[in-house]
């Protein structure tokens, strides 16, 4: 603890202003020394703060004031910055102003009404921060802001804010998350590795979660998703390895790449609605048993259930091939010469049948399928293979390194596109060039080897 803690700090400011005003004229006492264009370092003049010392102010283009610590300074325990300063609103928290090189052993900070602004890294890695204040006016904060504050578990959000920036308490020791209803948009790696975070509630406000915006959250147990979510990003919830149960939101479309890798999930209920998962998205899901996948599924990424005890139960293999409801996920078991996808299949997933060499004599498509995930069938063995009518995404590389492909068999070659990303720029495909299947399998495994395929 410090030898000046804010009570004894209001003390003695209160003495030296008496004393001041009893050897000075008034004129003499409204003299602020300000130096035009420079930053006034707060000081204990009549009618000021007390502890606005360990502060600099900055007149911003509008006349308003940015605050930041006086590096020049040992911090007190706790600073209540003031909403004015000689006369001027005090409006935004300067970007690094508080940083630990320049605020090291501020334990408190409470920063007041009329602050609309906090800049980017204003408090970044001030490892003695432990509680924050934040006022109802402000509305825009910098990346950053409060990241790596690893004692910092006390937060009190005000209700202006509406979005909640890339990283910005990243690492913080925060328990136990609750935030406004005014926030819509909460950006990538926002909480990552908030390690002593062990319940999240989110308002139905929020309609975006970025990407790793709670990854590394290893305490994480307990998470109320917003119904107005429709998609969780990449890596979300990666590595959170005491998350035990996921409820997803009827309007969510999409679960990203990660997006639950390392959790402890024991069961998955996915709504009916989503329509995309992606690579490993819940890989390493050790206690992950019970899987429910709906048929609105029309893009299945790689990896997605590996590692998981549904992967590893013997029951849910057929035939050497894992299905998750209509959805063929990993056929690294498969034995024989050829393989008939069943009937009512809807996508293979991404790396499905990857150096499944021993397919000599082919697979045979069902006539529900809609999509042929990215490696889907690299390094098969077999010569020829027909693309059902029904198919409508054959993702880039599905045919990588089928050396003895030589003939692909479109049932529909009309209206299909080609499109890599991220530069998602699309051509159509000429229906010329798939309808002979000689050049078909040759473009698949060459010239369109890298693209995607869309039929429109």
């Amino acid at each position: 603890m410090k030898k000046h803690g804010i009570v004894l700090l209001a003390m003695a400011a209160a003495a030296l202003g008496l004393a001041a005003f009893a050897a000075c004229g008034l004129a003499a006492c409204n003299d602020t020394g300000d130096t035009p264009g420079g930053d006034t370092p707060g000081g204990n003049v009549p009618g000021g703060n007390a502890g606005n010392e360990y502060l600099v102010f900055e007149t911003l283009a509008d006349g308003s004031l940015q605050v930041s610590a006086d590096s020049g300074k040992e911090m007190p325990e706790e600073i209540v910055i003031p909403s004015e300063y000689e006369g001027k609103p005090v409006t935004a928290v300067k970007a690094q102003g508080f940083a630990l090189n320049r605020a090291e052993g501020l334990e408190r900070v409470v920063i007041p009404e009329g602050v609309k602004s906090i800049g980017e890294n204003a408090f970044y890695n001030l490892i003695t921060l432990e509680s924050a204040v934040l006022p109802d006016s402000l509305i825009e904060m910098g990346m950053y802001a409060f990241a790596g504050c690893t004692a910092l578990q006390d937060i009190e959000f005000g209700s202006g804010l509406s979005i909640i920036p890339v990283g910005a308490f990243g690492g913080c020791a925060i328990a136990s998350l609750t935030l406004p209803e005014t926030v819509t948009d909460i950006y990538f790696d926002a909480f990552r590795g908030c390690r002593e975070l062990t319940g999240v509630t989110l308002p139905d406000s929020v309609t975006y979660l970025g990407s790793s915006v709670f990854a590394e959250c290893e305490a994480l147990t307990e998470v109320t998703l917003p119904k107005g979510l429709t998609s969780i990003e990449n890596a979300t919830f990666k590595d959170c390895g005491s998350l035990t149960k996921i409820e997803i939101p009827a309007g969510v479309k999409s679960i990203g790449s990660s997006a639950f890798e390392g959790c402890a999930l024991k069961e998955v209920v996915l709504p009916d609605g989503v329509e995309r998962i992606g690579d490993r998205a819940f890989y390493y899901c050790d206690e992950l048993a019970s899987v429910v996948f709906p048929d609105s599924i029309s893009e299945m990424g790689m990896d997605v259930l590996f590692s998981t005890a549904y992967y590893d139960n013997e029951a849910n293999w057929k035939d050497g091939v894992l299905f998750a409801g209509c959805h063929l996920l990993d056929a690294d078991r498969v034995t024989g010469e050829g393989y008939t996808v069943p009937k009512g299949t809807r996508t293979i997933a991404g790396g499905a049948f990857d150096l499944s060499g021993s397919l000599k004599k082919g697979i045979v498509l069902n006539e529900e399928l809609v999509y042929l995930g990215r490696e889907a069938f690299k390094g098969c063995a077999f010569e020829e293979i027909a693309i059902p009518e029904s198919v409508t995404t054959i993702e880039a590389d599905a045919f990588f390194g089928c050396d003895e492909l030589e003939r692909v068999v479109f049932e529909d070659p009309e209206n299909w596109t080609r499109y890599m990303t991220p530069e998602d720029v699309r051509e159509p495909v000429p229906a010329a060039e798939l309808a002979d299947p000689t050049g078909a399998a040759v473009l698949l495994k060459d010239s369109y080897r890298l693209f995607t395929l869309e039929k429109q």
